[in-house]
């Protein structure tokens, strides 16, 4: 067991390709408010897809950095809205 902790992490997908995609502070708590009002069970692969496409979005956009914006024509797009 110990010789597995000794590998180098694994990097996601962007990170690997240096595609990363860096996301300001509002950006980061819409998606948390976003994400948080889904059901638990569905919680992470929702999280992926509105960063998956939140990222797409800002790198149409041409932006460098994921803004609330993004993340909220993500969370449309995905049918992700807040619950009332």
């Amino acid at each position: 067991g110990t010789d597995m902790d000794k590998v180098d992490p694994t990097l996601a997908r962007g990170e690997m390709a240096g595609l990363s995609t860096p996301w300001d502070d509002k950006a980061q708590a819409r998606l948390h408010a976003l994400i948080s009002s889904q059901p638990v069970l569905v919680q992470i692969s929702a999280a992926k897809r509105l960063r998956d496409e939140s990222e797409r979005h800002a790198r149409e956009s041409g932006e460098a950095a994921v803004n609330e914006t993004h993340v909220s024509a993500a969370g449309q797009g995905l049918g992700l809205g807040e619950t009332a």
